[in-house]
């Protein structure tokens, strides 16, 4: 009976299956070579064999000797425990080939904060339908270091159960990691919320005062806070008047803006009368106010006389007519 090992960390060897490789008689292990012990191993089992060891280990090969360290770690046990080891279940060892120690490493998958939100993300935009996952913000509020898995699984990692409520985003999930020897089982929460992008204000707006585009931003904001009624294409709303007095940073509307009202009524404007090769100008005042190409009524100054014209710029108005006539100055003045 061989007793457990110290080392860096605990290499256990498999007492228990030395009683039945005790009959097995001492040769050769193959014919091109000695057995030669390796100074470093790395599996990806549990159980460290005679082939892991031993290069040149032949039909023992397969024969367990230690018990591995846990996954992704690294376990130190002396090269004279091993070779005798191997001498108990009849592989033919002539010594230790002048190592003192052997370095055992067990291989792992290692599974990050990444993958367990991937499988959140991926699960909750299969069940609400949502075609975009870059439109899904998952935290995590108890974020886990990173997990070793047993790289042979064919499932390490695997999502149990997920309870998401889409109004408040929480979620609660629950995961099987496969190590190997056990079953690991976590718990995370956090929140999970489909973003959406809109248009926002950089800064606030005054009733009326005119939008510039360079002001425009867009930012993602939780779903469940927006409806369609909101602007996401900043050019749509670039040019336009504020309805209405805008703070910064709030989704905003189609509803929220106007065109830009170039002529107030009670204002001065000017007329411009345009006939084919013809182009006259007079003084008016606004009767109503108007967007451009609104149509308005102004009153002539001098004449009193009401008109109606077409709003072309801020504070001017446009008379046209398709049908040259002569007149004289006075009269366009009228």
């Amino acid at each position: 009976m061989i007793a457990t090992i110290s080392m860096m960390l605990r290499l256990t060897f498999v007492a228990g299956l030395l009683l039945t490789a005790a009959a097995v008689l001492t040769a050769p292990a193959h014919a091109d070579g000695e057995p030669r012990l390796k100074a470093h191993v790395a599996v990806a089992d549990p159980i460290v064999t005679v082939g892991d060891f031993f290069d040149n280990a032949g039909p023992l090969a397969r024969e367990p000797l230690f018990r591995a360290p846990d996954l992704g770690e690294v376990g130190n046990v002396a090269a004279w425990q091993v070779v005798d080891a191997a001498r108990s279940v009849g592989l033919h060892v002539i010594s230790t080939g002048g190592l003192d120690e052997v370095t055992v490493a067990r291989t792992a998958l290692t599974l990050t904060r990444d993958d367990l939100v991937k499988v959140i993300t991926d699960t909750i935009a299969d069940r609400a339908r949502i075609a975009s996952r870059d439109s899904l913000n998952v935290t995590l509020t108890n974020a886990p270091d990173d997990i070793s898995a047993s790289p042979t699984s064919v499932e390490p990692l695997r999502l149990v159960s997920l309870n998401w409520s889409r109004n408040t985003g929480r979620f609660t999930a629950d995961f099987v990691i496969d190590q190997a020897e056990r079953k690991k089982r976590i718990r995370l929460n956090g929140s999970a919320q489909e973003m959406i992008a809109v248009a926002v204000l950089a800064r606030s707006y005054d009733r009326d005062e005119i939008v510039s585009r360079n002001d425009i931003l867009v930012e993602k904001v939780p779903a469940v806070q927006t409806n369609a009624r909101y602007v996401v294409d900043p050019e749509k709303i670039a040019g336009l008047a504020a309805r209405r007095n805008l703070p910064a940073r709030r989704p905003l509307a189609a509803s929220d803006f106007a065109p830009p009202m170039l002529v107030r009524r009670g204002e001065t404007v000017t007329i411009v009368y345009e006939a084919p090769g013809l182009l006259l100008t007079a003084r008016g005042q606004a009767q109503e106010s108007g967007a451009e190409n609104d149509m308005v009524n102004v009153s002539n100054t001098q004449s009193r006389r009401i008109v109606r014209t077409r709003v072309i710029g801020r504070g001017k108005v446009s008379v046209t007519t398709a049908q040259p006539k002569i007149i004289k100055l006075s009269e366009a003045q009228q």
